[in-house]
């Protein structure tokens, strides 16, 4: 996984180079080496912004040896969805209540 929740990178941080949000994930070898298939971030600000999709599409299609993007090559985008009050409690617990008291 990410050495971080909410990188936010394709909504805040896009005009970075993409090694930047690279540097947090782990090198392939390690975590193809404890067996794991895949990684990802978790950014719950990405779903209402219609831009981002297209800059993930853009950003990380991979070109395989003879230079041709195939579907194959995309990230996939998997949206899990919960219960809307108690995200809203979560969210503001997160962005308000918890910085108040530190």
């Amino acid at each position: 996984p990410a050495s971080e929740k909410q990188i936010d990178y394709f909504k805040y941080y896009s005009f970075l180079p993409m090694d930047w949000y690279l540097s947090h994930f782990p090198p392939v070898e390690t975590f193809l080496g404890r067996g794991a298939l895949l990684t990802g971030e978790s950014s719950p600000s990405y779903l209402p912004y219609p831009k981002v999709p297209h800059l993930i599409h853009e950003r990380m299609r991979v070109n395989d040896s003879n230079n041709i993007v195939s579907l194959n090559n995309f990230p996939a985008i998997i949206a899990l969805v919960r219960d809307p009050i108690s995200r809203a409690k979560s969210s503001y617990e997160y962005n308000y209540a918890q910085p108040a008291l530190e």
